[in-house]
C-alpha cells in the first residue's frame, strides 16, 4: 500500500520490475516505514517526553471532529496531559523522509522529492486519524465479522439432528 503512495505521487524509487528489482523495493519500503515508526512513534516520544497516542474527540460536529484528527498532526500531549507540538510528527516526519534519501538511487534525490515524502506522511498519518476519529475500522471489522449463530429457524444449533428426532 505504501509503495503504492510512493509511485502515485511520484516520490518513490523506480528499481525496476524485474523480481529483483521489486525486491528492492519491497526492502526500501519496509526501511521506510520502520524507520518512520520507531522514530515518531519511540524514539522522539520519548525524548520529548510526549503521548504518541491519539485521543479521539468522539464527538462534536463532524467539522471540529476533522480538526481534531488533523490538529493531532501538530499538537500532542505530553507525558503530563499539557499541550505541546507534536515534536514525533514534526521532526520525526522530516528525519524519516530525508533518511530514505540513503536508500534511493541517486537521480531520485531531491529537495522537491524529499518534502513530498515528508508532506505524504502527514498526509497519510492525518488519514489514519480520520479513521480512528470516526472508527471506520470497526465498521469495516464488524461488516466482515461473522458471528456465531445458535439459533436458526427457532431451533438451537447445538441440538443436533438425532436429539430433535426423540
Amino acid at each position: 500500500m505504501f509503495t503504492s503512495f510512493d509511485k502515485g505521487f511520484d516520490i518513490g524509487p523506480d528499481f525496476g520490475s524485474n523480481p529483483s528489482d521489486i525486491a528492492k523495493l519491497y526492502a526500501y519500503t519496509t526501511e521506510n516505514l520502520a524507520m518512520a515508526y520507531l522514530v515518531t512513534g519511540a524514539v522522539l516520544p520519548t525524548v520529548f517526553h510526549q503521548d504518541p497516542r491519539y485521543f479521539r474527540k468522539e464527538s462534536g460536529s463532524v467539522k471540529s471532529r476533522i480538526l481534531w484528527a488533523l490538529r493531532a498532526e501538530v499538537v500532542a500531549y505530553s507525558d503530563t496531559g499539557k499541550l505541546m507540538p507534536n515534536y514525533a510528527h514534526l521532526i520525526g516526519f522530516g528525519t524519516s523522509a530525508a533518511w530514505a534519501n540513503v536508500y534511493l538511487p541517486s537521480e531520485n534525490v531531491s529537495f522537491a522529492s524529499t518534502m513530498k515524502r515528508y508532506g505524504l506522511r502527514f498526509a497519510v498519518s492525518g488519514g489514519f486519524n480520520l479513521m480512528r476519529e470516526f472508527d471506520v475500522m470497526n465498521g469495516i471489522k464488524s461488516r466482515f465479522h461473522h458471528h456465531d449463530v445458535t439459533e436458526v429457524d427457532g431451533v438451537d444449533s447445538s441440538e443436533t439432528s438425532s436429539s430433535r428426532a426423540h
